[in-house]
């Protein structure tokens, strides 16, 4: 059995995501673990001026937009009494891929997200951020719906 010590929530704008926090909070309540809420923007931020997509305007507002939905993050924890967790924006093209390694570099050993696919067989939810972090993550993944 795998003991959680350190507690991930990856989060978006969607509403799954406020579940997830919710339940993120819950568990690092009952488990006594320190939680970090995550967020990716996929956004590229360097060299925006080459590439005909990103400009500052657009950089600026996905970054405005994700330090909202990590502060929504922070205020539930903080409703609930929670005080020990962080709130961290990365950057990352795949987002699965950004939330395992960001878990793995930083030691943490369960992830928690939400997801807004139904019960599926695997092959079903190809192209799921969810499903994806499930089959590459090298620790437990709660998923919540």
């Amino acid at each position: 059995m795998t003991v959680t010590t350190r507690l991930l929530c990856a989060i978006d704008a969607a509403y799954p995501a406020r579940l997830a926090v919710e339940t993120a909070v819950e568990m690092a309540q009952v488990l006594r673990v320190p939680l970090a809420f995550l967020t990716i923007n996929p956004v590229c931020q360097e060299g925006p001026s080459e590439t005909q997509f990103w400009d500052d305007r657009i950089i600026a507002a996905v970054d405005a937009h994700l330090s909202n939905v990590l502060a929504d993050a922070a205020a539930i924890a903080r409703r609930s009494g929670l005080s020990d967790f962080d709130c961290v924006m990365a950057s990352g093209i795949n987002i699965a891929a950004a939330i395992v390694e960001y878990a793995q570099d930083r030691g943490f050993d369960h992830i928690v997200l939400g997801s807004s696919r139904p019960s599926m067989p695997v092959g079903a939810t190809h192209g799921s951020v969810a499903a994806e972090i499930v089959r590459t993550a090298r620790c437990p993944v709660t998923v919540v719906r």
